[in-house]
Parts: structure tokens; sequence; C-alpha cells
């Protein structure tokens, strides 16, 4: 009995057997020591925190104009005055990709429409917004689609929407626009995506039509959210000059902001955090799904889009009950403004998420959107020369470029967090005033947004399916 218990051990280890194995673009990633990224990460954030509390009104400082004059009027009504070809060159684009995204290619990375989409206009627009302020304005095309339906006869309306929920609409165009990129069956399908995209495209021009053209400014989540990001630029006009200012000065220092801003940012924040989320392994787990064979779209379906409609409403309650606890210990009035104020200061925070989370979406979508340039329909006609140039992704591939990729994403969460910080920072200091009562009304905030910092590097370092 021991002879066959021997033989079975030796047998057992010996015996050659298929071994199974998972390897992504994390593979160097997970061998980095993430953890001491992510303790630096949180440190820095705690730093300044601590800087804050004893800076005192000196953060608020930081906010203050160098010149006391108007800034540069970005309203609707120069849209207006834009030239015609202005006017026309984002509708020209957008109606020249849903053309190729109909009669293309059928491939996603094939087709430019997908390619441009998802991977080069979302990923690369937010990013550049504060320093390319105007290239929400530049792809725009509503100003075109509008004049182009005045010429024949329709005219927009009157805008008869409530300043304070302006914005409101943005929301659920965006969790829209979520639910169909995280539910879909197969929202890279570029006829699928064109048709989607004329659908959005058909809601906000009836919108325009029945409240006028401020219906763009509130109703479409992609152009507001870009006139939102755009506001941490860095570069100013003041006095017909150009001066250097804080990032978000333009958003702590707004009298009343919209409730429909702040709306927006929390939903943004949420649905970035869940894009993220959705791929680990944990959130697999928890599913029971095997994250090594994750068997398709439509077994996460259910729970994707049940995820994607709860979350910012989750993120909103917490964060509503995080600034009210926080009013509440330092006996402080909470006002809507001030409330809208504070949600607004997180937007520092999403756009680093969106920066780390599309990072290598980007750096592998350009290549393809060149690709699909030179032969947009498929037939061979090669104009930039690029028959022969093959896709590269072998950088994710090797030891030091997925450290500096992790370390640029890592650095965009921190950055984004620690921006955040001094803004909710300086909007407290405008409305407690005192310094004790400064801390306590910013503590649960100032912890929140700590504990999320933790979870967007844990983020970034867990494995994905």
């Amino acid at each position: 009995m021991a002879a066959f218990r021997l033989f079975a051990v030796l047998a057992t280890v010996f015996m050659p057997c298929l071994a199974l194995a998972h390897v992504s673009s994390q593979v160097f990633t997970m061998l980095l020591p993430t953890d001491l990224y992510v303790a630096g990460g949180m440190m820095t954030v705690v730093l300044t925190l601590a800087w804050l509390w004893a800076a005192g009104d000196r953060a608020y400082r930081l906010f203050e104009p160098r010149i006391k004059a108007p800034t540069r009027s970005s309203s609707h009504s120069r849209r207006d005055n834009l030239p015609p070809w202005r006017a026309g060159l984002g509708l020209a684009l957008w109606s020249a990709l849903i053309f190729v995204g109909l009669f293309g290619p059928h491939g996603p990375r094939d087709n430019l429409l997908p390619v441009f989409f998802w991977e080069v206009f979302w990923p690369c627009a937010v990013v550049v917004a504060p320093i390319w302020t105007t290239v929400g304005k530049w792809l725009d095309p509503w100003n075109g689609a509008l004049r182009l339906l005045e010429r024949l006869g329709v005219r927009a309306g009157r805008s008869r929407l409530r300043r304070r929920w302006r914005g409101v609409p943005a929301c659920i165009s965006a969790v829209a626009v979520a639910l169909y990129m995280l539910a879909d069956l197969s929202p890279n399908d570029p006829s699928r995506l064109a048709v989607a995209l004329l659908i959005y495209g058909g809601i906000h021009l009836l919108g325009a039509v029945a409240f006028g053209r401020r219906w763009l400014l509130f109703g479409d989540a992609f152009g507001l959210t870009l006139a939102l990001v755009s506001r941490l630029r860095i570069l100013t006009r003041r006095g017909g000059r150009r001066h250097w200012q804080w990032p978000g000065t333009d958003l702590v220092r707004r009298r009343q902001p919209a409730v429909g801003h702040g709306l927006l940012v929390l939903t943004i924040l949420a649905i970035g955090s869940f894009d993220s989320l959705n791929e680990t392994f944990w959130w697999l787990a928890k599913l029971k799904i095997n994250p090594l064979l994750v068997p398709g779209r439509s077994a996460l379906a259910r729970s994707n889009a049940l995820a994607t409609i709860l979350s910012p409403g989750l993120v909103l309650i917490l964060f509503a009950s995080l600034v009210w606890s926080g009013a509440q210990w330092a006996k402080l009035p909470l006002s809507r403004a001030t409330l809208s104020t504070l949600a607004i200061s997180c937007l520092p925070i999403a756009w680093g998420y969106h920066l780390a989370h599309y990072a290598s979406v980007a750096m592998v979508g350009y290549q393809y959107l060149l690709v699909g340039i030179s032969d947009p329909f498929g037939t061979g006609l090669n104009w930039l020369g690029l028959d022969r140039h093959f896709v590269s992704t072998g950088f994710f591939f090797t030891p030091s470029s997925a450290r500096r990729l992790f370390e640029l994403q890592a650095a965009a969460v921190v950055v984004g967090h620690a921006l955040s910080l001094v803004m909710a920072h300086a909007v407290t200091t405008q409305w407690a005033g005192q310094r004790e009562r400064v801390f306590r009304a910013s503590l649960p905030l100032a912890l929140f947004m700590v504990i999320y910092t933790l979870f967007g590097l844990w983020l970034l370092a867990s494995p994905k399916a």
C-alpha cells in the first residue's frame, strides 16, 4: 500500500500535463511594486490635505484673479457668429464619419467611426480640453446643423428650462451613452454606432428646436463635459491679455453654478469609476464569473446596465451625505449653490481617472485611425502609404514601457485628487470662514477623497480580464 502511494505521488509530480495561464497587457504591471506606488500616492494626497488645513485661507487666495477684469466670454451667442466654414466643420466631420460607419468596412478596427469615436475623440478631447479650450467648439456639429435647419425654415425656439436644472438633461444623456458603451452587445459595430449617433443627434436637435440653442449647453453630455473640463485651464484672457491662473479658478469662483453641472460631474465620476471596476477580477468574481473564461458581453449586459444606472445615484447620495454631515458638524447652512460648487470641485478627479483609463486606448487607437484614414472604405486606396503599416502594441509587453505607463496613470489619479482637495478646501473656506469651522465642514469630504484615491490606485493595479 505504501509503495502504491509512493508511485501515485511520483506519477503526479513527474507526469507531464497541460498548464493553463492567463497573460494580458498588465502582465508587467502585476510585477511592479504597485503597493509602493499606492502608498506614495496616498501619502501625497494626505500631505496635501495637511498643508491645506495648516495654510488656512491661503488656499483660497490661489484662485484669486491676478487682474480684476472680466474673463473673455464663451457664451453660446459667440458660436452663432462663427463663419460658415467654421460652423459647418464639425457637421461635415461627423456626417462623413457616420457615412463611413454605415457604408464602410464592417470590422470595428477597420472602420473609421468606432475607432475615432471610442479610441480617439472621447479619450483625447477630455484630456486636452484644459489646454485646447476650444476643442469642443471645433468638433461641435450642432451649430452647423442648426444653421442648415434655419435655411430650411426651421428655427430654434426660446429657452424655457430653469437655470438651476440646466445640466440635468446632460446627466441623462451621459447615463444613456454609458449604457450603450457598457451594456450593449456590440457597441463597436460601425453601423450600429452610426445609428446610435444619429438617434442621439436627432434628440438633441429636437431639444434645440423646442428649447432654443441654449439646450445644447445643458443637454449634450459631450459638449457640456468638454465645456466644464475646459474651465480647468491654466491660461486665461483678462483685460485683452493672456494670464496664468491656478487650474480650476473659473470653477471655484462661480457665484451661482447650475445644480445640473454638479450632478453631471458626479455622474461622470461614477461612470468612469465603474468603467474601470467592471473589468477587474474582483467584480467578475462577485458576479460568479471566471475572469479567465469570460463568456461574453451578453452574460454581463444585465449586471452592467443595472450598475451603470445605480452608480451615479449612489455616488450622489454618498457625496451629499458627507457634505451635509460636515455642515451639521460645523453648524453651517448648506445652500444648493455650495453643494453644486463642491460637486464641481470633483471634476479634476474625473479628469485624472479619464486620463489614466484611456491612455493605453488612445496609444493604440491613433494608429488604427491613421490606417483607416489611408483607406476609409477598405478598397485599397492607400492615401497615406500605410498599406504595409502594422499596428503595434508591443510597448505594453516590455517592462520599461509598462512601468512608465503605470507611472503616468498613477500620477494622473494623484494629481487629480490633490487638485480637487485644493478646490474643495477653497470653496469650504469661502463658505465657512473660520478655521475651526473649515476643518469640521471639510473633514468628511476630505476623507472621502483620500479613500477614493486609494480606490483609484487599486483599480490601476488590479488584474483585469
